[in-house]
């Protein structure tokens, strides 16, 4: 390739970025990093792929959604915001906020691969986050954060709702080696049959909930004694 289209390439490069991607980059050589799979390593001369910078994404992604979570929740004890923000850092919704982003039309890779299943997108993202944080500095990686909040690409209610309670309860008493049982009855109110589940750990009751369903009274119990139970 001759230097000028080497120029023209890089153009729009940067311009497809700060179109799509919300960022202004300074130095391009990071994000042509950041969107080199390692199929692609081998071919390259000093075999550099995007691997090195998804380790550095992966912790500077962890300090910002920490950072995020301590200020939009000031009255969430350590247990819960732990919790969320595992479900914010998991490579599965990474992997959908890749796609959402549409890193794959920005990725060069070798091959086939099934980007809704696998982590490649994912993977991307956190390369992409160590790129911004190179390139423009931590309170970049924060603007970018805020401006996926506000695009709607990471939605807060998502992760609250992708949440199973009852299989998050259920793993955590067996890792604490206790038994765990769900207590349920019937009740009339407003001339309406309801259910109120209890959840017992170890002989003692430790929350309930209510639903018009059993499922949705044991949802509401689990919930309710798991998140008491991360906060103690």
């Amino acid at each position: 390739m001759s230097l000028q289209n080497e120029k023209n390439t890089e153009r729009y490069l940067g311009k497809k970025i700060k179109r799509f991607l919300f960022i202004r980059p300074k130095n391009l050589k990071y994000y042509k990093l950041a969107f080199l799979h390692s199929s692609l390593s081998n071919n390259i001369e000093g075999k550099h792929n995007n691997e090195r910078l998804e380790f550095l994404g992966d912790s500077i992604l962890s300090s910002v959604v920490t950072r995020f979570l301590f200020l939009e929740y000031p009255e969430e004890r350590e247990g819960y915001l732990s919790e969320i923000r595992s479900r914010y850092i998991k490579r599965e919704y990474l992997n959908k906020v890749g796609k959402r982003l549409g890193l794959h039309h920005f990725l060069n890779y070798k091959g086939h691969f099934d980007f809704e299943h696998q982590h490649i997108l994912g993977n991307t993202f956190e390369a992409l986050i160590g790129a911004i944080f190179l390139d423009k500095g931590f309170y970049s990686v924060i603007e970018f954060w805020e401006k996926l909040i506000q695009e709607n690409i990471i939605n807060t209610e998502e992760i609250l709702q992708d949440i199973n309670y009852k299989n998050e309860l259920i793993n955590y008493i067996k890792r604490k080696g206790s038994q765990l049982e769900f207590f349920d009855e019937e009740l009339i109110e407003d001339n309406k049959k309801i259910y109120l589940s209890s959840v017992i750990i170890d002989k003692k009751t430790i929350s309930k909930g209510k639903g018009y369903s059993k499922k949705d009274s044991q949802k509401e119990a689990a919930k309710n004694a798991y998140l008491k139970l991360i906060n103690l």
